[in-house]
């Protein structure tokens, strides 16, 4: 899946004063919303499948 916004995007961390000092880069990551977006998509299509069957 390709989406758009590099490495450097905003929708690739976290948004929230305390990420700069308590979250490491992977842990802002699982909480961005490119992250919640991508999870919600696989999701979307697996029930899709799943209800064609």
């Amino acid at each position: 899946m390709t989406m758009k916004g590099g490495r450097g995007s905003k929708m690739n961390k976290y948004r929230s004063p305390l990420v700069s000092r308590y979250a490491s880069k992977e842990m802002s990551y699982n909480f961005s919303d490119k992250k919640k977006f991508i999870t919600w998509r696989k999701l979307w299509i697996f029930l899709a499948k799943a209800e064609k069957v």
